[in-house]
């Protein structure tokens, strides 16, 4: 902690245990990419240490349970505050780095937003830069509250201030209370029908993930419903990817997840998507190749 404090790093903790799959698979295709090691060496002081070391684990953050994860710390808070990110599920190399690199800017967004609350705690746009501020690190109690104020005062419901409130408190419900998050969604959708807000895309795409009732064709038709309805939006662009996901383990559907890769490709040529695109072609292909090579067995 004092080594990242002095050199203005942040404290990255990965808690491995070798009874994990998750673990053996994020040290395998996360830890194993050099880029995500390089980017680490750089920004961050790294620890690696064995879940079951709950000494280390406590002295952290005061957490002592016994589940392999990795953390991102802050080395200026309190124990008690110390914690920003926890990534618990698998994800690929790119999306983890993505991740780690909107720590920092995603952090100073947040240090400033509560000075502004705590010099103006009763402007709503205040209220809901600190909500959504706090979101982006899971700390739902800071910003639950911030945003239901922000939203109480805004009459006009298409208004920017009042879309944001109804965003981040769909977000939230999302997790515990999947039917209210859906009441605040089609409040939103209603209320950015014409996507001026930006928000519908994502409303509607987070919407479809709360409903577990669809089958496999209909979930594909609400998807091709929010790339066409939405074109160009980081909604639309999810909803390509996740469209590829649905077709890439399925023999015989392979050209239709190369489909929407190769087109998620052509309208999306830099940024996030580039890399998760370029390893997603990769595992397609070898999808391919053992159909093919179970095939000629057959």
């Amino acid at each position: 902690m004092s080594r990242a404090k002095a050199g203005g790093k942040y404290v990255h903790a990965f808690f491995h245990a070798g009874w994990s799959s998750w673990s053996r698979d994020i040290e395998a295709d996360v830890y194993g990419d050099k880029a995500v090691m390089e980017f680490l060496s750089e920004d961050f002081v790294n620890l690696r240490i064995d879940v079951e070391n709950q000494s280390a684990r406590s002295a952290l953050n005061g957490d002592v349970q016994d589940a392999p994860v990795v953390w991102i710390l802050d080395p200026e808070a309190s124990p008690k505050d110390r914690l920003l990110v926890q990534i618990g599920q698998y994800c690929l190399a790119p999306d983890f780095i993505s991740r780690l690199k909107r720590v920092k800017p995603e952090h100073e967004r947040l240090k400033k937003a509560r000075v502004a609350f705590s010099e103006r705690r009763e402007d709503p746009a205040v209220c809901v830069e600190l909500g959504l501020a706090a979101l982006n690190f899971d700390r739902m109690g800071e910003a639950e509250p911030c945003l239901e104020f922000a939203l109480r005062c805004q009459a006009d419901r298409s208004s920017p201030v009042a879309l944001d409130a109804m965003w981040g408190l769909a977000v939230i419900n999302s997790g515990n209370r999947p039917r209210e998050s859906r009441v605040m969604l089609d409040r939103l959708l209603i209320a950015d029908s014409g996507n001026r807000g930006g928000r519908a895309d994502n409303a509607l795409l987070l919407k479809l993930r709360l409903t577990t009732d669809l089958s496999t064709a209909e979930v594909r038709s609400a998807l091709q419903n929010i790339v066409e309805r939405y074109p160009g939006t980081d909604g639309a662009f999810e909803a390509m990817f996740l469209l590829a996901a649905s077709f890439a383990n399925r023999d015989g559907e392979f050209a239709m997840a190369r489909h929407w890769l190769e087109r998620l490709a052509k309208e999306t040529p830099d940024g996030v998507w580039a890399p998760r695109v370029k390893l997603a072609l990769g595992v397609l292909e070898r999808n391919e190749q053992g159909a093919a090579a179970g095939e000629r067995k057959r």
